[in-house]
């Protein structure tokens, strides 16, 4: 490999540093070439006051040149993270916030399934497939909201308890549909639908829990 090939393969490795030098060598280059050509007459200048004004106002616009890009990148880097710091903050505030009205959904159900195993009619059991439609709604749109952005923060924990719970609300409509058939004369299933509504309950503030832990490692 030529001396060619691997300057130009440096270039490319490092193309911000490249750029630097260019323009730090085209810098240079401009003020010794008018120099140059005023001291073999071709662009004459009078004086050294001349010159050292020449060298005056170049400099100066190099520098304020640099300092005004310095401050626009500044204020461009600080606008970035202030944007990137609202949109997460709006993004766990949806969170947040579909994650409690899923919360009250599933205690809502769990207090129309208590009902309807001291007393069951049309109107209770209309009420409480109502409550689960509710609850399913929210359980899905939470379920998206995780994903969708699962590579971008730390969202692992909270999408497997959150999958764990709505499984557990499924598993207890099924039972609960079962129970309703045989209008509860089945004593073992009406044990085991009380025995996973006290075990939903439970791991409900458990899910809450680890929503304020998430939100706690991804915002501060």
């Amino acid at each position: 490999m030529s001396d060619l090939d691997k300057s130009v393969k440096k270039i490319k490795k490092y193309p911000k540093i490249a750029k630097i030098i260019i323009v730090t060598v085209i810098l240079i280059l401009i003020p010794l070439m008018v120099y140059g050509l005023s001291e073999v007459s071709v662009l004459p200048v009078c004086g050294s006051n001349d010159w050292a004004g020449f060298w005056g106002g170049y400099l100066g616009a190099i520098l304020g040149g640099v300092i005004t890009l310095f401050v626009m990148r500044f204020t461009l880097i600080n606008e970035k993270e202030a944007r990137s710091r609202e949109e997460k903050i709006n993004y766990f505030n949806q969170i947040v916030s579909v994650s409690a009205e899923f919360s009250q959904a599933v205690g809502k159900l769990c207090v129309h399934i208590t009902r309807s195993q001291v007393y069951i009619n049309n109107d209770i059991y209309d009420r409480t497939l109502e409550t689960n439609n509710e609850a399913a709604k929210y359980s899905i749109e939470l379920e998206i909201l995780l994903e969708t952005r699962k590579d971008s923060y730390d969202l692992d924990e909270i999408i497997s308890y959150v999958k764990h719970f709505a499984d557990m609300v499924n598993n207890m409509m099924n039972i609960y549909e079962k129970v309703v058939c045989v209008r509860f004369e089945n004593k073992q299933l009406c044990t085991q639908l009380e025995t996973l509504q006290n075990e939903i309950l439970h791991e409900d503030v458990k899910v809450m829990e680890c929503m304020k832990e998430t939100v706690r490692k991804n915002l501060f």
